[in-house]
């Protein structure tokens, strides 16, 4: 239990931290949320990563939901 409690609030920690730098980067590329969550979840689960992918996706949907963004497509809901 203290593994999971650990890996918590290690993403956690990580989407607060990354909630400034997505709006950020989305103000500086013009592009979409969902682009800059893209491309925030593949670097975070990037191989050599601290996070496995499954955090990172984690991450994310956390990041979304702090900024009030829609959240990712879930890949295993096939669409």
């Amino acid at each position: 239990m203290a593994t999971v409690r650990t890996r918590y609030e290690l993403c956690e920690d990580m989407a607060q931290m990354l909630a400034e730098q997505a709006a950020t980067a989305l103000f500086k590329s013009g592009g979409s949320e969902r682009e800059v969550l893209a491309k925030m979840e593949q670097a975070l689960g990037a191989e050599g990563a601290v996070l496995e992918p499954r955090e990172a996706r984690w991450v994310v949907t956390r990041l979304a939901e702090i900024l009030g963004w829609e959240p990712p497509a879930d890949p295993s809901a096939g669409g």
